[in-house]
């Protein structure tokens, strides 16, 4: 309330009450009246405060209706020297009168002008109708910036029902549950609070929009909304900080840097401030892992020196993924534990736990699963603490992604069966679409083609009412999979194509190579070999710039097909030559299947056929051992082929006959027709 006051005819900046919590919390100040210099000294490092307001109250009375006596004081955090001291008295009934009394004297005694009437006005939308909804309020901002995001939940919505007209509860009741991981209730909050903004002072009702467009992903709205605080309010470097974020999570990384490198010349502290470092880091991981690891370094250094232990938590959070990312995976566990500390140390358990999750992903680059697994296990367990359903779930995905590259198809299954209804409690249809396409693609590799196909349209559906064309692009080039191995070759077509457009059209890149290399292996059962060359080309050469090897790999593997379809036999064996070395650090079993399969029909196609045998052999048996009972088809049909070489023709036919039975049994309309045309070729055979 006193905050509100103060803040009306906006010719005072307050730092925000968040800030000031996460001080509280870094410096261990305690409650007290006033302050010591040195304190004092680190409030401003810390904040850039120039006036710290300290304040409290004392009941006078045991009546029902009590008196209340409220005391404000103000220390000049430079000098340290007491600057204002006012005392306001007055029945509970009447609080928002008593703050007013208080707050009015120390704008006087700050010579800042009055209140004007029309600022009254936003006051009192400022703040809630009754005193008990304040209270609870109050109470629940006080829970959420310690990380008490459960209790914060609950408070918070006690006081939409005792004043649900009160867009500031709204607004932060969705705070709690982003926080909690509920982004369908926080949509909903956040647009009430966005609803009921219109009395609120100008700046407030900005900064409501903002939260709202951010948490609705509305990016574009929101850049307007930031930018817009940013002019009006250059001093204040939230409003700057938060178009940095909003420009970057739109996908505007060059947009972002341009906004912080104007934060930069802003005058001390501001331009100076850490978080500009940290926002710097973020924007420069995805293109340059060494600046944004100066830029890490930078804001760990300012951050140490002003005692902002949990900014040096995130910055330290940041290093750990930069240097994963250039290979220096021991010193980034590093960083990582020691964030995981300050995390630990401030109780933000939401911290901790993506902390944990991040030094997973590092032991996977040293292909430590086993560590991998009690760490993500231990990162979902940490969110299920504070409530965070939405992560937890996460954590199961991540590690089913991870098994599941391990080829450990039974367990990878059971991870996301258990991460699905996570995601549906927290209404994420997000995360619960591209865990059905993970299921969808696992339920592929074991055959199952009409439970994936049923999956992949589960997803597909999800991913369309809530219009995440991201995931839609994702859901079509996963159904194009079962499809194909259906035999469907007009709507598996239709489904990479509707994909690539999709991703097209959002202009991803490494994604649309994606569908280009389906679409590639579409086209080689189509019968058009050479225009399938052309996109497996293609779509290797943007994955190899993108440093992404699975995807590499496996459009070298329909480059082999491609060049086989047109006889080119010496061509195939040399694609597959080209790729041996990543394939040979290949961690990714799926992947290493079917580029193994496609370099030994290369084998088999120059001649080399017991060298081919004896490989696929071995992936025969691997595939059998794993389940990947899709792939298995592929090998049997590739040995029948060397059979068939080899002048073993009645072998040949019977491996086909059986081959041809046990795939029609599972729907694998696709194997059906090759066996058939195999049968069809032998000497003989018309």
């Amino acid at each position: 309330m006193v905050s509100t006051e103060l803040a009306a005819g906006e010719k005072l900046r307050l730092i925000s009450g968040e800030d000031v919590a996460h001080a509280k919390l870094d410096l261990a100040l305690a409650d007290t009246g006033t302050f010591s210099k040195d304190t004092l000294a680190s409030m401003r490092k810390h904040m850039g405060s120039d006036l710290v307001v300290t304040g409290s109250y004392t009941v006078l009375s045991g009546k029902s209706n009590e008196s209340i006596r409220l005391d404000l004081r103000v220390q000049n955090a430079s000098a340290g020297e007491m600057v204002a001291e006012v005392a306001a008295t007055g029945a509970e009934s009447d609080l928002f009168d008593l703050v007013s009394q208080a707050g009015a004297r120390l704008r006087t005694k700050l010579g800042v002008e009055a209140v004007s009437s029309s600022d009254a006005v936003s006051i009192r939308a400022s703040l809630p109708d009754n005193p008990d909804a304040a209270r609870l309020y109050a109470e629940g901002l006080a829970k959420f910036r310690v990380y008490e995001f459960l209790a914060a939940r609950d408070l918070l919505q006690q006081a939409v029902v005792a004043d649900p007209k009160y867009p500031l509860s709204h607004a932060a009741l969705a705070s709690a549950w982003t926080a909690l991981g509920y982004n369908a209730k926080a949509k909903a909050e956040a647009a009430k609070a966005f609803q009921l903004s219109g009395k609120l002072r100008y700046e407030e009702r900005l900064v409501v929009e903002g939260r709202y467009r951010s948490t609705t992903l509305d990016y574009a709205k929101a850049i307007e909304v930031y930018r817009t605080l940013s002019s009006l309010f250059p001093d204040n470097l939230d409003y700057g900080l938060s178009l940095a974020d909003a420009q970057l999570n739109a996908g505007k990384p060059a947009d972002s840097l341009a906004t912080l490198e104007t934060l930069q010349k802003l005058p001390a502290p501001a331009g100076a401030d850490p978080g500009i470092d940290l926002r710097l880091a973020s924007a420069l991981s995805d293109s340059d892992h060494a600046k944004a690891l100066a830029a890490d370094e930078q804001a760990i250094k300012k951050g140490l020196a002003s005692g902002a232990k949990l900014l040096v938590a995130r910055a330290n959070g940041n290093k750990c993924i930069n240097l994963v990312a250039i290979g220096k995976i021991n010193e980034g566990i590093a960083a990582c534990q020691e964030a995981q500390h300050l995390y630990a140390a401030a109780g933000d358990q939401n911290g901790v736990g993506k902390i944990l999750n991040d030094i997973g992903y590092a032991k996977v680059q040293q292909g430590n699963l086993a560590e991998t697994e009690q760490l993500w296990q231990k990162a979902a367990q940490t969110f299920r603490s504070v409530g965070n359903a939405g992560n937890a779930a996460a954590s199961l995905a991540n590690f089913a992604a991870v098994v599941y590259a391990e080829g450990n198809l039974a367990k990878a299954k059971d991870l996301l069966r258990e991460a699905l209804p996570r995601y549906h409690k927290v209404e994420d249809s997000e995360g619960e679409a591209l865990t059905l396409i993970n299921l969808g693609q696992l339920q592929a590799d074991q055959a199952d083609l009409s439970v994936a196909v049923a999956t992949y349209r589960q997803a597909l559906e999800l991913a369309q009412r809530i219009d995440d064309k991201h995931a839609v692009g994702y859901v079509l080039a996963g159904l194009g999979q079962p499809l194909l191995q259906q035999g469907d070759l007009v709507g598996a077509q239709k489904a990479f194509e509707q994909s690539l457009a999709i991703r097209n059209e959002l202009g991803e890149k490494p994604t649309a190579a994606e569908s280009r290399t389906y679409l590639a292996e579409e086209s080689i059962e189509e019968g058009h070999a050479t225009a399938a060359e052309t996109s497996a080309r293609e779509a290797m050469m943007e994955f190899r710039s993108e440093q992404q090897a699975d995807d590499e790999l496996t459009a070298a593997a329909v480059l082999i097909e491609a060049l086989l379809a047109q006889g080119k036999g010496a061509d195939a064996e040399t694609a597959a030559d080209a790729e041996a070395e990543i394939a040979a650090k290949n961690q990714n079993r799926p992947v290493s299947i079917k580029f193994a399969n496609a370099s030994a029909r290369a084998l088999a196609a120059s001649g080399k056929l017991a060298e081919a045998k004896s490989n696929l052999e071995a992936i025969l048996k691997s595939e059998i051992k794993q389940g990947f009972l899709a792939d298995e088809f592929e090998t049997r049909l590739a040995l029948a082929e060397i059979e068939m070489k080899s002048g073993h023709a009645a072998a040949a036919q019977a491996s086909l006959a059986a081959l041809k039975r046990d795939a029609q049994a599972l729907g694998l309309g696709l194997i059906v027709r090759k066996a058939g045309e195999l049968q069809r070729s032998a000497p003989g055979k018309t």
